[in-house]
């Protein structure tokens, strides 16, 4: 057993020893890659591992000045808005 972890004792069994706040910031999101790995391999096993492609033209920048705007970005502002209202 681990020196560094204090174990607490409730009556005549120990419970699990108390972890820092710094080390629940550092395995909750290894544990969150991790399932992030597992649910993605699952996936690819399931349905194949081949990329898809879809029928979408390309379409062109609007260029206004010296800013350009895709149209994939203003149609998902355009939804943004609608859903936030």
């Amino acid at each position: 057993m681990n020196a560094n972890l204090p174990i607490r004792s409730a009556g005549t069994r120990a419970v699990m020893p108390e972890y820092s706040a710094a080390t629940r910031r550092v395995s909750e999101p290894i544990a969150s890659i991790a399932l992030n790995l597992m649910i993605e391999n699952a996936i690819r096993f399931g349905f194949g591992n081949t990329p898809r492609n879809y029928a979408i033209p390309l379409l062109r920048d609007w260029h206004f000045g010296a800013l350009r705007i895709g149209p994939q970005q203003a149609e998902n502002t355009v939804i943004a808005l609608v859903a936030m209202a």
